[in-house]
């Protein structure tokens, strides 16, 4: 909420007050535009060379698009599969 003057018979102004968002990942490949990730369903189609084993990793480990520690997690296996 951003801060206001004060109004009639107030005394002082109303200062704005910080809500936390919830964090938003993107995953950005090879010449393209970044994409936000926004389930891990998604994040696989866009790493289609490894689908298969991606799908398999991400439901043994109970991987979350929302959580950083999973999606780190995530890429390093992924970037294990590269040659």
């Amino acid at each position: 909420m951003e801060g206001r003057p004060p109004a009639a018979l107030e005394d002082r102004a109303v200062p704005a007050k910080f809500t936390r968002r919830p964090d938003e990942y993107y995953a950005k490949i090879e010449g393209s535009v970044p994409e936000k990730i926004r389930s891990m369903d998604k994040l696989i189609e866009l790493l289609s060379d490894h689908q298969a084993e991606l799908t398999r990793f991400w439901k043994s480990n109970k991987s979350s698009p929302n959580k950083a520690n999973d999606l780190i997690l995530f890429a390093g296996y992924y970037n294990s599969l590269q040659p």
